[in-house]
């Protein structure tokens, strides 16, 4: 107490002013329309400031949680999409059905590792048998084809990319319907080859190749890339078609997982005869 008594009688000169000078404020303030206004507009100025940097700060904080909200509506309009075969009307009411009565469910998820540069490229997704992925499930970018997972643990995929030399996938040509296999020749990251189609079929530059719907991994009309070029070797049986992936691997960051409810009585039934 003898202390604070001291500083008191030490300062007191300074304690007073402050006092003073807080009077002062106080008495402006409250009989001086124009400097009160002054320094309430100064305040909301640094007020509004803050608010602006905090809001920055919190938007960048939860953009992951946006972005996995994001990726879950588009998984759902994807559902939507894939199960409905008679346009708008009826997807929407396939947000009310139980999952047992869709084909296809979607299933987002983020690219953990991926590889481009190799012969054999695969990338690595981090959900796996616990949220219901299986081998041979197809791999989506919001562009289009980007691959099919071939293993998993409990909460991982390793999936095959397009950019694999024993990469195959059925596509079909947009505007004839004719249907080929898509290889790659590692001679790009972005281009590819459709092989088996006949020479008598007219391909134009620029023409999309979408999946063909032959096996349980892809629904049919997914983008796979388009077509780059057209040649017509002398004496082949087929054409040489050239396209450019729809999917930047490059950039793969997000991904969808399509699961076909019906896959495995589909192969069942398809290795009785093989």
């Amino acid at each position: 107490m003898q202390n604070f008594i001291r500083f008191l009688i030490k300062n007191h000169a300074a304690i007073w002013f402050i006092i003073l000078q807080l009077i002062a404020i106080t008495l402006i303030f409250n009989y001086q329309p124009y400097q009160k206004a002054h320094f309430i507009n100064r305040s909301n100025y640094v007020a509004g400031s803050l608010d602006r940097q905090l809001s920055s700060v919190l938007h960048y904080v939860n953009l992951k949680e946006v972005n996995d909200s994001i990726l879950a509506e588009n998984a759902a309009l994807y559902n939507m999409l894939f199960n409905s075969t008679e346009g708008l009307e009826k997807a929407v009411l396939f947000a009310n059905q139980d999952t047992l009565n869709r084909k296809y469910d979607m299933i987002p998820a983020n690219v953990i590792r991926n590889s481009v540069f190799s012969q054999r490229n695969y990338f690595t997704i981090d959900v796996g048998a616990n949220q219901g992925i299986q081998p041979d499930d197809g791999i989506i970018s919001k562009h289009g084809v980007a691959g099919i997972v071939v293993d998993v643990s409990d909460n991982y995929a390793l999936c095959i990319s397009l950019l694999h030399l024993e990469s195959r996938i059925s596509g079909r040509l947009s505007n004839s319907g004719y249907t080929g296999q898509l290889v790659w020749k590692r001679s790009n990251l972005q281009k590819g080859f459709l092989k088996d189609i006949p020479p008598h079929v007219n391909v134009t530059v620029g023409e999309e190749i979408l999946t063909s719907g032959f096996s349980a991994i892809f629904p049919a009309g997914i983008p796979i890339g388009t077509v780059t070029d057209v040649n017509e070797e002398r004496g082949a049986n087929f054409l040489t078609i050239k396209l450019e992936y729809a999917t930047i691997f490059q950039k793969l960051s997000y991904v969808y997982v399509i699961r076909h409810n019906d896959k495995e009585e589909i192969l069942d039934l398809n290795n009785q005869y093989q």
